[in-house]
């Protein structure tokens, strides 16, 4: 603990943040870009970026190809999680205009097809605050903020920390139609359209699952608006807990109109007219954030219909997936190929847009298992009472060390997507496994190296693999374990040569009867390959003695 605390100190010092606090004088923040980072973001994006299905060769697009693109994540920069993973990006590049960049605009048409939102988005007005002691009495301080959402880890100086706040915000609505509203607090609340209250927890407030567990669950209302301005007037007061007023308080304005009832079909015609259709599928911020799972692995909303719908109306449909983990994939057979981009920063639309033109190779291998079905998870609530979200705070985990691949193997399931799994636009072949030594003592590394060819005709990118199996362990252990890999790019018909050396962890297990880690005397067998089920090469090695070492 004390090194730990030590690091921190020492990374303070050599930052200058000691001697001049970053929020003041000339170490204030900032806000400041360069093109390199830029560029950096971009190859990173590219890079981790997963081609999971590639039937007859559909990507890379050709040059000039005429692309609809739709789904709920379309139009929409999907670039980082929720939660503490948030941050102000110096712009967002959504797919739509990563595309229209490279392309052309005339060339790229769009239809949102859908929504899949957890919540209805924040709405992007600015909020004008009041703070006060108590309803009623005098104003104690006034701020602005930039849009529906606010958070509060303390109120304003001078203000106490029960206090009373009225936010208040003009809508402007350019078209006459039905609207969504929605409120989120973190304590009472009530909200007000045109001098109406149409959403009220100021009597009934109960936490829910957002916010940490400090806010309550969304409330929403519809209603039908008018063109031009209306009023949305907010009062909020923190709740008081047992130990006091909570530590977070939030509120959370959402507003949108709704799509109308054929926006999936309204989608497929304008894929249809193109030659490519791009479905933009997953989940965003909401879905993917600290202190809440997700409740199931089904994409959330009409998703699954859009991609269906798509793919019935024209046969060189892409999917695009932006999520934080596995999906389920009911369509897969239906669509000619899939690539996972996660959530890779303020450049995702220029990244995707590389990868869809065979401008970089799609780099990514998955660091996950995706099963085939929900039953397959280890996690899944078998008994919900025990299993998560469990009862009264109390989780029972019974998976222990088999989780994601481990879990795959020792119960013979097959995945949808095996960990390490990826596709390139080129083709690879490895031969000539060989390791430095036939045996090892328990203090020494053994050097693993293999020869990797690119066979295919373009600049590709593999990542070679190696797990380690154990033939006889005093405790379980799993059918193999990821004990190094290493990234290589080769042009056509380019051979490297992959070392990979492996140290005395790669070979042990934690005993939790002693508090120790053993690297057991016995027989392993080391396997070389593209994923956890895609094994190229494989060779066995002796481990001459047992060491111990304490945690």
């Amino acid at each position: 603990m004390r090194a730990a605390a030590r690091n921190v100190l020492r990374l303070l010092a050599r930052t200058g943040t000691l001697a001049e606090p970053c929020d003041t004088g000339e170490a204030a923040e900032r806000d400041e870009e360069y093109p390199d980072t830029r560029a950096l973001i971009r190859r990173a994006g590219a890079a981790g970026t997963v081609l999971l299905k590639n039937d007859r060769g559909l990507l890379p697009l050709p040059a000039c190809p005429r692309v609809a693109v739709v789904g709920p994540n379309a139009a929409v920069a999907q670039v980082m999680g929720g939660g503490s993973a948030q941050m102000n990006a110096h712009r967002r590049v959504s797919p739509l205009e990563g595309l229209q960049e490279a392309l052309g605009a005339d060339r790229v048409s769009y239809a949102p097809g859908c929504d899949n939102d957890r919540f209805l988005p924040v709405a992007t007005v600015p909020l004008a605050i009041e703070y006060r002691a108590a309803p009623g009495e005098a104003v104690l301080a006034r701020e602005a903020r930039p849009n529906g959402e606010v958070m509060w880890f303390r109120p304003p100086a001078g203000v106490p920390a029960g206090f009373h706040a009225r936010l208040r915000a003009t809508i402007r609505v350019a078209e006459a139609g039905e609207y969504d509203l929605s409120l989120i607090s973190t304590g009472p609340s009530r909200l007000a359209l045109d001098g109406e209250t149409v959403i009220d927890t100021w009597t009934d407030f109960r936490p829910g699952d957002t916010y940490f567990g400090y806010g309550s669950d969304e409330r929403r209302v519809g209603r039908f608006l008018d063109a031009g301005e209306h009023t949305a007037a907010v009062e909020f007061t923190p709740r008081a807990t047992e130990v006091g007023i909570a530590s977070l308080s939030a509120v959370r304005l959402g507003f949108r109109r709704p799509l109308p009832e054929t926006s999936v079909a309204d989608a497929a015609r304008v894929a249809a007219a193109a030659e490519y259709a791009l479905v933009c599928v997953g989940t965003n911020g909401d879905w993917e954030t600290e202190g809440v799972d997700r409740p199931g692995l089904a994409l959330p909303g009409r998703q699954d219909e859009l991609v269906r719908a798509v793919a019935r109306a024209n046969p060189n449909t892409v999917v695009l997936l932006q999520t934080g983990g596995p999906v389920l994939l009911p369509w897969l057979g239906e669509v000619g190929a899939v690539l996972q981009a996660w959530f890779p920063g303020q450049e995702a639309g220029h990244a995707i847009a590389d990868v869809l033109l065979g401008r970089a190779d799609p780099g990514g291998r998955l660091p996950q298992t995706f099963p085939a079905r929900l039953e397959d998870d280890p996690v899944h609530p078998e008994r919900p009472d025990r299993q998560y979200p469990g009862e009264n705070g109390h989780v029972e985990y019974r998976e222990g060390l088999f989780i994601g691949y481990r879990h795959a193997d020792a119960a013979g399931l097959t995945p949808l997507f095996p960990f390490g799994f990826g596709r390139s636009y080129t083709t690879f072949a490895y031969s000539d496994l060989r390791l430095g030594r036939s045996a090892i003592g328990p203090d020494e590394t053994l050097a693993v190296t293999i020869d990797v060819t690119n066979t295919g005709a373009r600049t590709g990118q593999e990542v070679v693999q190696l797990y380690l199996r154990d033939h006889a362990a005093s405790l379980p252990r799993p059918e193999q374990e990821l004990r190094a890999f290493a990234k290589v790019t080769l042009a056509p018909d380019e051979r490297t040569t992959v070392t990979l050396p492996l140290g005395r962890a790669a070979f042990a297990y934690f005993d939790d009867r002693t508090s120790e880690w053993i690297a057991e005397a016995g027989a392993f067998e080391v396997l070389v390959g593209a994923s956890s089920r895609d094994i190229r090469a494989r060779v066995s090695v002796e481990l001459t003695a047992t060491g111990r070492w304490p945690a």
